[in-house]
């Protein structure tokens, strides 16, 4: 490798008469790519005696390295080797380390040779057998090779394997290593290499690694008694002898202190090094499950000074940091500046909290809907009760932050007469407003229980002029999901932000979320603002998908889709054919709602009923999970059928199946509790169907009136007639026939810019393509609803709709045909033929 500039070419020690040549050098790194922290430096003699210097800064500090050791502990040789795959060998020295990398393996050694393993710090190590990581110590094969083991082992508690053997291919040599192993496998292979550069060309790394580890594996065990015996050091001996044996840690009144082992001779020198003036222990560990992912707190609690601390609650991202002492405890508490003393506070908290036994461990949910509770099944949650198929569950914590107050469902009925009372209740809300309004709504209170299994791609738009009362109408629909939801306590707004939208809609699983007051706002800024948050959340709800977020370090965040049924109110329809396809749209006036049953609905509502209807229909659910959900699903494909036999296309038919099942389940609840006999329930399923297909039909002409291809005929018409912009006479000078008006002219004049031709006799408008798109697409603009789409596509879908003619088919430059938009129309005035776009009349008048 190449030198670095802090590493001499030659070196000379005290006493020797010709210098060294460099050989090579090891980069010590903590990580893949970062900056180093020192090299190690291999200088060869003549004679072929070897030297090997370290060129670390002085003491740990900012500046040039020079020759001398790392400050202590020091660091290992091949931290940026950690992540590889297999065991974490711990060899003896950096050129048997250096060599298992060229395999791909992960290995480690100490600097300073096998006398020095109690300078380094081992603390990843520690971490990586914490983590369930297997060590293996593979030392030289010689006395001091199984002294550095035995050290070793001792630094790791003996949590390690060692290759206590000579391995299968292992050269007879004294002091040979994994190095010495490796050169001696490629020579039997037919390869040359020095033992310090890159493998040779053709020498399979993996298959290398793969003899290599079947030849360490069948000699790999514990440390040998005998190695024991032979370094005679017996705190050792009784670490390997107990895998359980106490951490080198204690705790006393004074704080917490890391006990220090060195064997000199057959002496032991024992010291305490205080890590912190407190104690510290993990008294219980929190696991947030929001059924996608789980974060993991620890509660902490201490002492300090003879006194008690204030319990403390940390994500594991905050206890590892160690920077929460002095933030939650103040500067009382004190941390030791020795190198190091954070992460062994952290290890000596973790190892002594754990002695005894491993602290409780209590799993929050953090959201609604189902889950498979262990010992339980399957059980719906809510902040209130977690209602299974034998009733309210006991011992399930679920936390909601602030929809916990709203979404709390009360045990469920526990009589015949307490379920009746609750259905009626629920029936009685289909009176408050038309049928086109009740049904849909009711039909998605029933349908957001099997969201997840589901999947409705959908969101209910319901549209009505201030003061109708659509916000109170859906509170009390939502009223179902726990009585604390009602007019002035409605789960989300259309004020809030995208992400706070889209973390609500994650949150309610399989519940019905509210979306209040989508407004005409006071400035086009503020509107602009709310039409792009109404588009996200809409095209999430529609797609079931959320956008994708990334940290900061760019890696991608899981993503948050919604998992329960947005119902949304507005006064007015959100812009774009994509939003509007998206959605199922219902509309009231002023005057709809019964005034008198939104009040008995509101009473019913506060008293619990309402979400005892729903609790006493998912404790139905709950006794036969799958099977219900697998019959649904079935059950919502010949749904889809019948609506797709009945002429619905697009998103349409889906849409219609899953309300109607929504409703199916109403209906069939109502029926089984006695607030409904089969043939009233049968005669509502019937007309429900009828009225979900009369809203869907309405809402599919809205689809159509939003598509780019209506806004641009519409809008030309409109510019023409206010004189914007004008169409000439294909044929003549003159006025263009009886209804010149409607074509941008005044009597004799015309008025704004020349878009095309129009020929009456030919009942067609032919017009400039880039001239009519542009004129439109600025008018468009101004009033805040800029086209979708490109020229191209608009053209496309124009035609499609019968409202552009086909054009001309040509040949290209490599004889085949290909279709334009335009067609070749001779006019008057033209010395050629441009090419226009051909619209009939009946197309431009919209009849």
């Amino acid at each position: 490798m190449s030198r670095p500039e802090c590493i001499p070419a030659t070196w000379r020690d005290q006493g020797d008469t010709e210098p060294a040549a460099f050989r090579h050098c090891w980069t010590y790194r903590p990580a893949p790519g970062a900056e180093p922290l020192g090299y190690v430096a291999r200088f060869e003699r003549a004679d072929g005696g070897k030297l090997v210097v370290p060129f670390f800064r002085l003491n740990g500090t900012p500046g040039r390295f020079k020759a001398g050791a790392a400050a202590e502990p020091r660091p290992l040789f091949g931290l940026d080797w950690l992540d590889a795959a297999g065991p974490l060998f711990v060899v003896e020295g950096e050129k048997d380390a250096s060599a298992l990398h060229r395999l791909g393996l992960a290995a480690v050694t100490a600097p300073g040779g096998s006398k020095a393993a109690d300078r380094a710090d081992w603390q990843p190590l520690r971490e990586a057998i914490a983590a369930g990581r297997r060590v293996l110590i593979w030392p030289d094969a010689d006395a001091p090779g199984r002294a550095y083991a035995v050290s070793v082992a001792d630094q790791l508690a003996g949590v390690c394997d060692c290759v206590g053997a000579p391995p299968v291919g292992l050269p007879e040599v004294e002091g040979a290593g994994a190095a010495d192993w490796l050169a001696a496998a490629l020579a039997g292979a037919g390869f040359t290499w020095d033992g310090f550069g890159e493998l040779p060309d053709g020498a399979a790394a993996e298959a290398f690694a793969a003899r290599l580890s079947a030849a360490v594996e069948t000699v790999a065990g514990p440390v040998p008694d005998a190695w024991l015996a032979e370094c005679a050091t017996a705190p050792t001996r009784a670490v390997k002898r107990d895998q359980q044996a106490p951490p080198p840690y204690v705790v006393t009144e004074r704080g917490t202190f890391r006990i220090v082992r060195r064997t000199r001779g057959e002496d032991e020198e024992v010291q305490e090094c205080m890590l912190a003036n407190f104690s510290a222990r993990i008294v219980a560990e929190i696991v947030r499950d929001d059924g996608q992912g789980r974060a993991r707190a620890i509660v902490i609690a201490g002492r300090c000074a003879g006194a008690e601390l204030a319990p403390v609650t940390l994500s594991a991202e905050q206890f590892a940091a160690m920077n929460w002492p002095l933030k939650e405890w103040g500067s009382r508490c004190n941390v030791s500046a020795e190198r190091s003393a954070g992460p062994r506070l952290r290890e000596a908290i973790q190892l002594l909290s754990h002695a005894e036994g491993a602290p409780p461990e209590r799993v929050i949910y953090t959201h609604t809907g189902w889950r498979e509770v262990p010992g339980t099944g399957w059980c719906y949650l809510s902040a209130g009760s977690v209602i299974g198929a034998a009733g309210a569950v006991e011992g399930v914590t679920v936390e909601l932050d602030r929809l916990g107050s709203l979404y709390a469902l009360p045990a469920p009925s526990t009589t015949a007469a307490e379920r009746l009372e609750a259905a009626r209740a629920s029936l009685a809300t289909a009176l408050i407003a038309p049928d086109t309004v009740c049904v849909p709504q009711l039909a998605a209170v029933y349908l957001a229980p099997l969201f997840r299994t589901l999947q409705p791609d959908l969101l209910l738009w319901l549209q009505a002029p201030s003061g109708a009362m659509k916000s109170s109408l859906c509170a009390v629909m939502a009223a179902h999901y726990g009585a604390g939801i009602d007019l002035h306590h409605l789960p989300a707004q259309w004020s809030d932000t995208a992400v706070t939208l889209e973390g609500k809609l994650f949150t309610l699983a399989d519940a019905l979320a509210v979306i209040d007051d989508y407004a005409p706002q006071r400035t086009a800024a503020d509107q602009a603002k709310l039409d792009q948050t109404a588009e996200r959340v809409i095209r999430s709800a529609g797609n079931l998908s959320a956008r994708g977020r990334s940290n900061a370090d760019l890696s991608r965040r899981a993503d948050r889709p919604p998992r329960g049924l947005c119902l949304s109110t507005a006064e007015q329809w959100p812009t774009g054919e994509s939003a509007t396809r998206r959605l199922f749209g219902l509309s009231m006036h002023k005057g709809d709602v019964q005034v008198d049953a939104l009040d008995q609905a509101q009473q019913a509502a506060a008293a619990g009923l309402l979400a005892r209807t729903l609790a006493d229909y998912v404790q139905g659910l709950a006794a036969d999970y799958p099977a219900r959900t697998a019959a649904a699903l079935e059950r919502w494909r010949e749904l889809r059928r019948a609506a797709l036999d009945a002429g619905f296309t697009d998103r349409m038919p889906a849409q219609l199946a899953f309300l109607m099942l929504g409703y199916e389940a109403a209906v069939s609840h109502w029926q089984a509790v006695g607030a409904l006999d089969a043939d009233t329930g049968d005669a509502l399923l019937a007309d429900g169907w009828q009225t979900l297909q009369e809203v869907g039909r309405a809402h599919a002409r809205r689809v159509l009136a939003a598509q780019p291809a209506e806004a641009f005929r519409a809008t030309l018409a409109d510019l023409l007639a206010a004189g914007e912009a004008h169409l000439l006479d294909k044929d003549s000078a003159a006025s263009p026939g009886t209804d010149a008006a409607a074509y941008g002219w005044r009597g004799t004049f015309v008025l704004g810019r020349h878009v095309g031709w129009v020929s009456e006799t030919d009942g067609n408008a032919y017009l400039i393509p880039k001239a009519a798109f542009a004129i439109v697409a600025e008018a468009l603009h101004r009033m805040g609803a800029p086209l979708a789409l490109r020229e191209a596509a608009l053209w496309q879908q124009l035609r499609d709709r019968g409202w552009l003619l086909p054009g001309n088919d040509e040949a290209g430059d490599n004889g085949a045909l290909r279709s334009r938009d335009t067609r070749r129309i001779s006019v008057y005035g033209q010395t050629s033929r441009p090419r226009l776009l051909v619209m009939p009349l009946s197309a431009l008048r919209g009849s």
